[in-house]
């Protein structure tokens, strides 16, 4: 990469965050939101940053490359960016290794297959991935299959699904299903209302009630290395990534791991991004020379 200028951003709001919002963290859990897309909040939380950079940016410091997470909610967030732009819009590439962490009871992180990717995104260069399932996340996703017993099946209820998935057993799902029954008929309020019911009457926690740990803060940050691996041999100097909030934390974050990855200066915020937000930083990679080899990249 030429000396320039990096732009981390978040996606914009997706569903499966306003579901958050209005009924609590077990909404990450649903399937009903595999690979989220962005809300009309999100679209316009994604348009500024574009309208932002449009504002901010001129030749020759215009955006030439915009890289993104295959998720749908980042590949939207990219488009939505790129559309304000003056110009011809920069190329969007999508790239595994700046996907969020992987975690297989939450269906939002899973991708789509590439070949439904690329007939709904044409204009975006999906050729870096490289198998058409989501493997990955299915590789987690079988591990929270075997954590929790009498998971509930596909194309079962999916109030029964989404309470399996955040970590409760069949057993005690479709008892806390079963006693409010009567009270609600909406899925969301029945999910809900059988997530109150399993802590206050039966006294019990979802397996997964923080980050599932099936890929931590030393797989995230291999996924870094590779992906400041890829853009150090790029020819760009000013590019956009759109990602997600845990890759974008790990990055800008000072986790041990990290450290043996990147050097990263104390000034540098590395708190949580908002949805939507942007932030402008510069990656400086060492020399290639045989006699600075082992140097890390220095944000």
């Amino acid at each position: 990469m030429s000396p320039g200028r990096a732009c981390g951003c978040r996606h914009g709001e997706g569903e499966h965050n306003t579901a958050t919002d209005d009924h609590g963290e077990w909404g990450y859990y649903a399937e009903r939101w595999k690979d989220a897309q962005l809300t009309p909040a999100g679209q316009r939380q994604a348009s500024a940053v574009g309208q932002a950079l449009a504002a901010a940016t001129a030749p020759p410091a215009a955006l030439e490359l915009i890289c993104a997470s295959p998720l749908t909610r980042t590949l939207q967030t990219a488009q939505h960016i790129a559309a304000q732009l003056p110009g011809s819009p920069p190329p969007i590439i999508a790239l595994e290794a700046v996907r969020e962490r992987l975690d297989g009871a939450q269906p939002a992180n899973a991708r789509r297959p590439r070949s439904e990717l690329q007939a709904d995104y044409p204009d975006i260069d999906f050729s870096a991935l490289a198998e058409d399932d989501d493997t990955a996340f299915e590789e987690v996703r079988q591990m929270v299959k075997e954590t929790v017993g009498g998971r509930a099946e596909e194309g079962e209820e999916p109030a029964l699904h989404t309470l399996a998935n955040y970590g409760f057993s069949r057993a005690n799902s479709e008892r806390a299903l079963a006693a409010v029954a009567a009270e609600e008929d909406d899925e969301l309020s029945r999910t809900t209302a059988a997530v109150r019911w399993l802590k206050e009457q039966a006294g019990l926690e979802p397996l997964f009630t923080e980050w599932t740990p099936y890929e931590d803060d030393s797989g995230t940050a291999v996924r870094v290395a590779a992906f400041l691996a890829w853009l150090s041999a790029r020819p760009e100097s000013e590019l956009l990534v759109s990602t997600h909030c845990m890759f974008l934390y790990t990055l800008f974050g000072r986790s041990d791991p990290m450290a043996d990855v990147m050097a990263c200066e104390e000034d540098v915020d590395g708190s949580y991004f908002a949805r939507g937000e942007r932030r402008t930083v510069q990656i400086l990679f060492p020399p290639t020379t045989e006699a600075d080899s082992g140097g890390r990249p220095k944000l």
